[in-house]
């Protein structure tokens, strides 16, 4: 199976798409266009699975709990506009899941510390794309895991992923040129 995984929002939270949510997006600044069509389009008519890389992460939010922070969350803050920026970032979710047909591949990212109400937001992203593979990062349930920056899996027991579709796959994450958007 050949398939391509496009940056849909990283951290930063600057959208690929013509997003509801935000105008931090490219079809209101940039290149003032959906950047997502033409590349779901490309893949499709290549005959390659198509995937979205989705960062919960984001610092351009004003309710994200840990603006520019990789770890710890500010415990107050959580409590209240959590809820707030959950709903948020389920919009969004459900924008990609919902305007490119069908998506083959979901892989989150920015979960940090620790997933933001995972597991209710990826049983909706099943309900749907039934047949999405999801990895691991925003926690249970999910289909594969990711080894960043290695060709093989993280040290340590890891458990099977909950949907064992993939029999606990573990799918590198490797960036080009080593560079990290710094």
């Amino acid at each position: 199976m050949g398939y391509v995984v496009l940056t849909t929002k990283h951290h930063d939270g600057f959208c690929l798409w013509d997003s509801k949510t935000t105008d931090f997006n490219a079809a209101k600044m940039g290149p003032k266009r959906d950047l997502l069509t033409p590349y779901v389009e490309a893949m499709r008519e290549a005959g390659l699975k198509v995937g979205f890389y989705y960062s919960v992460a984001d610092w351009h939010h004003a309710d994200y709990p840990a603006a520019y922070a990789r770890d710890g969350l500010r415990p107050g803050r959580m409590k209240r506009s959590g809820k707030r920026f959950v709903d948020f970032y389920r919009a969004q979710l459900e924008e990609l899941m919902t305007g490119y047909g069908k998506i083959d591949l979901l892989w989150y990212d920015g979960c940090m510390p620790a997933p933001l109400d995972g597991e209710e937001t990826s049983q909706r992203v099943y309900a749907l794309q039934p047949e999405i593979l999801i990895n691991e990062r925003n926690g249970e349930p999910s289909d594969f895991r990711v080894a960043e920056q290695s060709l093989n899996a993280k040290p340590g027991s890891w458990k099977e992923p909950s949907r064992s579709t993939t029999t606990g796959a573990i799918t590198p994450a490797i960036t080009i040129g080593n560079r990290r958007g710094r």
